[in-house]
């Protein structure tokens, strides 16, 4: 900042220096991603393997969908998650049924 006939100016930094310093200050270093981490498993085991493809229920299905901001949008479709929250609403078990299901 510099004053320049009564008024203040502010100084433009280059947009490569701001882009840099903004990266830079966001950015969470190494020693911090690894304390976030700590204790975590980097790989799955058989009980979460167990787990994670097991089938869902319809109950789980409700609880995902309306956990989410109506707005946000869940799937590559674009369809935001109130346009879900009311097919469910209207038709559970229409909407459940067109679900993939795991198979074993």
């Amino acid at each position: 900042m510099r004053m320049e006939g009564g008024k203040i100016k502010l100084r433009v930094l280059p947009k490569w220096l701001k882009i840099t310093f903004i990266k830079s200050s966001l950015l969470p270093c190494q020693m911090d991603i690894d304390k976030a981490t700590r204790g975590f498993s980097v790989h799955v085991d058989e009980e979460i393997n167990r787990r994670l493809i097991e089938p869902f229920s319809e109950e789980e299905i409700k609880e995902a969908l309306f956990s989410m901001c109506p707005t946000k949008v869940p799937n590559p479709d674009g369809f935001q998650s109130n346009f879900y929250q009311n097919i469910l609403k209207c038709s559970r078990l229409l909407c459940f049924s067109s679900l993939p299901q795991h198979s074993q």
